[in-house]
């Protein structure tokens, strides 16, 4: 049975009265997640803002995938906009996604933490960036261009893999690719080639990458033990597929050269080898391994003998006069895993951050423990929810006014690798990034790897901003002038960072 909480928290977690509306504010039913919901996504051009044709767009389940980027995501849905920029995806089961897109020669930008539930209708926009086009040409042992290779490229700063395939001279092209390192693996009628890889420099247009491979060759690795009985061990090559025949020899067909070989097992030392392979003549090697016989003592903080699962939370957000909001985002404190270590006093507490379409949510905090819950939309208007512990998998009903709040929008201009990366975690929120008077603004914001940024939570004045933001030497002190306007977001432009990015404030409170 459903639990209803009254809604109205604001700010920093500390209950405050719920504001005078005109009129009752008339509640939908609650939403759930038994059911489909619709996702339509509109894509653009972040140079041109033109509409683009044949971009693939990707669903993939973020229950199955907690953290992005990672190169070998598997899509629970995808689809290719039309000739009007537009993706459909129809009938998804409820729940939560990251939505990537990539194509028309423009770089991916995922959504991440999309919630949809049951009968709901998300719509949103991506506007992605133009990317580099990475090409050259694929080359057999004789140095003669090769015809229909298949070639996959990765990238850590990327969760979907790019395929092409090489014309009647060998050549190829990936378009809109990211900048960063990547690796393109070459799979012929003979095997996968070994990984070629090289970086793509920031605002790069077009960089070159040959791949020249070599001459393919049998291998037979015969596991062998130092001492002892043998045992069951596993053996594997970057880059190929070997095969266990009966005898527990390991075979396939490889790319010659010098290559790398891992192996491993129940009782077995894990050991890494560089081995050369001879092309033409078949490659038997024996290949030794050693008993573990002792095992180093890895120090491990305790573990709680319990650690208490969700809860689901459902709710609708809506303005102060009791107008339903369209799209928002809802900031849900990391779960505890269970590890009893100590927690540094002036650091700020982790956040997942979700974004939902029309005016329904459905979170799951962690249970048997109090909790505040941060929802805000982009126009700068916020509120939070205190909640009281409850069971886990029960069902607590929640709906939210927000204050009639503003926010600051900009975007940070990063000077290294450090800082992109740090920006790409969009989806997880630390409540100490940004300062608003000397205190921690809290989790109503997101930052992208681009560097765009959207703070919310702002009581209308005149406010100096820190942290990210701060323009003195002092980054925990608030510097940057701003005033703030109700329901509306202030534009602040481009602000340059300096490598390494400002320390972290010293202040542990949140603001208004």
């Amino acid at each position: 049975m459903a639990r209803q909480e009254e809604a109205g928290r604001s700010g920093g977690g500390e209950p405050q009265r719920i504001p005078h509306t005109p009129s009752p504010v008339i509640w939908p039913e609650p939403p759930t997640v038994d059911g489909v919901g619709d996702i339509t996504v509109q894509v653009v051009s972040a140079t041109t803002q033109a509409r683009l044709e044949g971009v693939a767009v990707a669903l993939v389940d973020a229950a199955k995938s907690p953290v992005l980027p990672d190169w070998d995501l598997k899509a629970a849905m995808s689809t290719t906009t039309d000739v009007t920029g537009t993706a459909s995806l129809r009938n998804v089961p409820a729940g939560v996604y990251h939505l990537c897109a990539q194509g028309a020669g423009h770089a991916e930008v995922c959504e991440q933490n999309l919630g949809l539930v049951a009968r709901g209708k998300t719509r949103l926009v991506l506007s992605l960036p133009e990317g580099a086009t990475l090409r050259g040409v694929v080359r057999g042992p004789d140095g003669v261009g090769m015809p229909g290779v298949d070639l996959e490229l990765g990238q850590w700063v990327a969760s979907m893999t790019m395929h092409a395939v090489t014309d009647a001279r060998g050549g190829y092209a990936f378009k809109g690719v990211s900048p960063g390192a990547v690796w393109v693996v070459p799979r012929t009628e003979e095997g996968d080639g070994e990984r070629r890889t090289t970086d793509i420099p920031e605002g790069a247009r077009d960089v070159p990458l040959d791949i020249s491979l070599r001459p393919f060759t049998q291998v037979t690795f015969i596991p062998v033990p130092a001492r002892g009985p043998r045992r069951p061990v596993e053996l594997f090559m970057p880059d190929a597929v070997l095969a266990r025949d009966e005898e527990g020899h390991w075979q396939g067909r490889v790319e010659s050269g010098l290559r790398e070989l891992a192996v491993n097992g129940p009782d077995v030392e894990y050991s890494r080898r560089k081995l050369m392979l001879d092309p033409g003549a078949p490659n038997v090697i024996r290949v030794s391994y050693s008993r573990v016989t002792s095992r180093p003592f890895i120090w491990a903080p305790p573990m709680a003998s319990h650690v208490p699962g969700g809860y689901e939370l459902a709710g609708h957000v809506a303005r102060e006069d009791g107008v339903p909001v369209d799209d928002f985002y809802v900031s849900v404190p990391e779960r505890w895993d269970g590890v009893m270590r100590r927690r540094c006093g002036n650091s700020g507490r982790n956040f997942q951050r979700f974004r939902f379409g029309g005016s329904g949510f459905v979170v799951h905090p962690q249970a048997e423990q109090p909790q505040v819950i941060y929802v805000w939309t982009a126009d700068g208007r916020a509120g939070s929810l205190s909640l009281p512990p409850a069971a886990e998998h029960e069902r607590v009903v929640a709906n939210i006014l927000l204050q009639e709040t503003g926010g600051v929008t900009g975007r940070l201009v990063a000077r290294d690798d450090l800082q992109r990366e740090e920006f790409s975690r969009q989806a997880f929120v630390n409540e100490e990034r940004f300062v608003v008077d000397n205190r921690w603004l809290g989790p109503t914001f997101r930052l992208d790897g681009d560097g765009v940024f959207i703070l919310a939570g702002l009581a209308p004045g005149e406010h100096h901003l820190g942290g990210l933001l701060s323009e003195g030497e002092d980054p925990s002190e608030s510097t940057r002038r701003v005033t703030i306007l109700p329901g509306f977001s202030t534009q602040l432009g481009l602000i340059p960072l300096a490598p390494g990015g400002p320390a972290p404030p010293l202040l542990p409170a949140s603001s208004n």
